[in-house]
């Protein structure tokens, strides 16, 4: 495991979490669909299983919605 896998996971997941319980604070819908593209291309999150929950969770409740 590389030394930055860990703090990138966990800014990876911060993202996610921002995206879905603050969207507001990226801005307008557009922003926050570009966002979202965007967070998508820097998965999968593999190393922090703690962390893997709340991305993968977050993807799942975007595919219910």
């Amino acid at each position: 495991m590389h030394d930055d896998i860990a703090p990138m996971e966990n800014c990876i997941s911060a993202v996610g979490k921002i995206l879905k319980y603050q969207p507001r604070l990226v801005g307008s819908q557009a922003e926050v669909d570009q966002l979202l593209r965007r967070w998508l291309s820097w998965l999968p999150v593999t190393e922090d299983k703690e962390e893997a929950v709340h991305v993968y969770g977050y993807i799942c409740d975007l595919i219910e919605r």
